[in-house]
Order: C-alpha cells, then structure tokens, then sequence
C-alpha cells in the first residue's frame, strides 16, 4: 500500500496522533470508569469557563472539554446525530488501560445545563469488539439510534497495525487493514448498545478496507472509501442502498476519501492526494444524476480542488450546513500546528474566501457541525498536556455564533480534476 503509506508519512508531520493513532504516553488528568465527563475550560481560555482561545471568539463561544485524557489515552473524529439539539455523539478513543493499542468505537449522550448549554458527555458506551481497530463512526439520518462505522471486528494482524512514531524518520504512519468493514449497530436513546453489530455493505470484490462513510441526506447513498487491496489504491464508492448495489464514484491514482454529502445531496466534498506529492487538497464533485430517475446518482458531473497549496495539506472537510462553505483542517500554519479553516463553495463548486478558525497550539482538526449549525465539535490538543510535555488530542465542542473572519478574496482560480 505504497501509495497510502506516502501520504499518511506526510500528515505525520502534522501531530496527527489526534486522528491516525499515536498517542501511547502517560497523561495527567484522573477520571474514574464509570464518571460522567464534565466540560474542562482550557487553561488559556479567551474567557472564564471558556476554552475558546483568542482570535476564536468572533465565530465560535463557549468552547469545552468533552472527553479526558485520565479515561481516554487518545479521542477523535466525532459526530452528531442528526436531531435538534443533538442528543448523542459517536466518536473513536484509546481507552486507557485497554491495551489494544486500537481505536474503539463509542456513543456517549451529551448533557446540557439549564440553559441548553453542552457541559459534557453521559457515560460513553463501548460498541465496538475488544481488541479490533475502529474509525469514523456516522448515524443514520433518519433513524438516531442506528449507527455505522469501519470496523475490522477483531484483533488487527501484526502486519497491519499502525507502526506510530517513527524515531528514524520522525515522522508517524498508519494502517488501512484489509479487514475493515463498514458495520451497523442499534442504540438506545440514551446512547447505550441496544444489539449486535453486523456489517452493513458488502466490500467491493469482498475484501480490502472500506470505511470513512457517510449517509446522503435522504439515507438512500452511503459514501464510502475502499482501498484495492491489489494496487493499495484508496477510492471513493457509493453503496445505493435501494439497489443494493455499490460502484465507484472518484477512481482516480492516489488516495481519495474521507467523503461527505452536502446538505442537499447535490454535491461530496472529500480530501485527495491527485498529484501523488502526499499534500492533501480539499475536492468537491457535483454529482450526476440519472434523467430516467432523478434521485440516482450515476457518477461525477464535474470535480474542483478547491484548494491548491503547494507544500499544505489540507483535508479532513466538513459541510457547513448551508452548504456555502467548508471547514478542513489545514496546516497552512504549519506542519506541527494544524489549523481549522473555512473556504467559500460558490454555486459553481469554485473557491470563494478563507478564513482561518481556530487559533490554538497544537492539532485542531476533524471538524462537524450538529444539524442546525449552532455547535461545532472537533478534535483539539488545548487541553493539558501530557507529564512529559506532549499533547494529548481530546474531543471539544463550542457554540457557533458568527460568521467565519473571511479574508479577501484571492486571484488563485479553482484546478479543475480529471473530470
């Protein structure tokens, strides 16, 4: 999986233990099993009882703690459902203590003060097999207590686990094991396992990795990654859920994954590696649709980079529920302190303005909004820090309460893809 392998050392660059896996150190803050997890404001907070750091306040307030270093060696890449207000999240973590050195999968209730605030998580619920690997959890649209996920639903091979910090290279790499699946599982309301997990689509020549999925809106499409497992190549799919039946959607050389629908299910937004140098850019396709059925999708319309930095990476976007604009996570900042930005989709799916959204230490990434746009959750290393002195990447959400600071609008013209 040479191609794979060529980005992921790239983004290693980036303290990206907050998504791809590193992150076995010792951490400072206790919590016991079974407590619920409390909002922790930041200690450089831009306010009290805010962790919102300076330079932040315009968009975002009230930004807090969801997940603790003293429960979780490590927490990432969180979702809402899709009620309003949204009452559950599922996230993936590195219990301490579990051993695996894995990501397992979790749902947790989040839990609001008198003023519908969100002061903190319920007491999250393991979903996921001990021991297996675990990635990018999604509810269903329709249906808040049903759930999916990429599982591999056992121990992951020898050969195939994330081999983490790297102290010749210093750099950090990752897996994709050939036995992730995309499951399904049923929850309670209050976010406990309410049944088995079961896979839920049949992988393209019934092997290879298949995860990062995502549900169109109206929960007919699922929006998927599958890596061949004899070139290493990474591809986007679409399982049509009312054909059963799965096709390629982006088939292009070097990865592309990590894919969204926007709000209208018009378009996908997801992060490529198309010029094969290992920086990551932020596509959006427009979709095309069958004449004789409307609502199928057939394939791409046209695809933009809608960014194109050289020697950036930029990945890991997320809808605004607008669907004007994108936040991704950046390292235009630099390679040790990934950023959130928000970028303009204009009607014709080309760039408009920028604007940078978090201004903390550290990685900030792996962005969602709940349904109504009123709060953004992300991972975040603002916390405390580890007893050694390194970052500990944690789970935090905050309120949305402006618009992005857009910068001026720049000459750079939209690249179209291949398409």
């Amino acid at each position: 999986m040479v191609l794979l392998r060529k980005w992921s050392s790239v983004l290693g660059r980036a303290v990206i233990a907050a998504s791809a896996g590193v992150g076995l150190v010792q951490l400072a803050v206790t919590a016991k099993r079974g407590d619920q997890l409390s909002a922790q404001p930041a200690e450089r907070a831009g306010g009290a009882g805010d962790g919102v750091a300076p330079n932040e306040g315009p968009y975002l307030s009230g930004a807090v703690q969801l997940t603790l270093p003293g429960r979780f060696v490590r927490a990432g890449e969180a979702y809402f459902d899709h009620l309003t207000p949204p009452r559950n999240v599922i996230f993936q973590a590195e219990e301490r203590g579990a051993g695996a050195g894995q990501y397992a999968m979790y749902v947790a209730p989040l839990r609001y003060d008198s003023r519908q605030a969100v002061i903190g998580l319920g007491e999250p619920t393991r979903l996921s097999a001990p021991g297996s690997a675990n990635t990018c959890g999604w509810f269903f649209p329709s249906d808040s207590k049903r759930v999916l996920f990429g599982s591999t639903l056992g121990p992951v091979a020898p050969e195939e686990r994330s081999p983490g910090y790297q102290r010749d290279s210093g750099r950090y790499r990752w897996s994709f094991p050939s036995a992730m699946r995309i499951v399904t599982a049923t929850i309670t309301k209050d976010a406990k396992a309410d049944g088995p997990v079961e896979e839920l689509v049949a992988r393209p020549g019934g092997d290879g990795y298949a995860a990062e999925a995502s549900w169109s809106p109206d929960g007919r499409f699922l929006l998927y990654t599958h890596v061949d497992p004899a070139t290493g190549d990474a591809d986007l799919w679409v399982w049509d859920s009312g054909h059963e039946a799965s096709f390629a959607l982006v088939r292009e050389p070097g990865y592309d994954g990590g894919g969204f629908f926007s709000p209208d299910g018009q378009r996908v937004c997801y992060r490529s590696d198309r010029r094969g140098n290992g920086e990551l850019q932020v596509y959006v396709a427009d979709l095309a649709f069958d004449p004789a059925e409307p609502a199928l999708i057939t394939g791409v319309r046209r695809e933009v980079a809608i960014t194109d930095d050289p020697g950036v990476v930029n990945w890991a976007p997320f809808w605004h529920p607008t669907g004007s604009y994108l936040v991704f996570a950046s390292s235009r900042a630099g390679h040790t302190n990934y950023e959130l930005e928000a970028i303009e989709v204009l009607p014709q799916s080309t760039p408009g303005r920028r604007a940078r959204v978090t201004h903390a230490a550290g990685f900030d990434g792996l962005s969602a909004y709940s349904r109504d746009g009123t709060l953004l959750m992300w991972t975040s290393q603002r916390g405390p820090k580890n007893p050694d002195g390194t970052a500990s990447s944690q789970l935090w959400v905050a309120s949305v309460i402006g618009d992005p600071a857009w910068e001026p609008a720049g000459p750079r013209a939209a690249s179209p893809g291949a398409r």
